[in-house]
């Protein structure tokens, strides 16, 4: 969950390539861990006053995932950590595969 401005999660629009992000959480906010982050090309925020164009989901800021819809190639990323305390081992990994399309 994202809470900019300390307003709280559910004051933060949340977009993918414009469009919004329903809610994912029972409570109404959008856990942004769900987005996968090998297909992103960027991420756009707008904060301050200009976000109440979007409404008062905006109130703190908006956050626009923006996808590369253009990648042709192959990513790939693993990462892999525990605690100072050497419990609660993690790993996560990801791939992403695209081409130019078939003509």
């Amino acid at each position: 969950m994202l809470n900019l401005r300390s307003l709280g999660a559910l004051r933060t629009l949340i977009l993918y390539d414009g469009h919004r992000v329903p809610p994912t959480t029972p409570d109404g906010q959008v856990n942004v861990d769900m987005i996968p982050q090998t297909l992103l090309q960027r991420v756009d925020l707008v904060t301050g006053g200009v976000s109440a164009v979007y409404g008062s989901d905006a109130m703190s800021g908006v956050v626009n995932f923006i996808p590369d819809t253009t990648f042709t190639g192959l990513k790939w990323n693993a990462q892999s950590g525990i605690s100072q305390r050497g419990d609660d081992n993690s790993f996560q990994a990801g791939a992403a595969w695209g081409t130019t399309g078939i003509q």
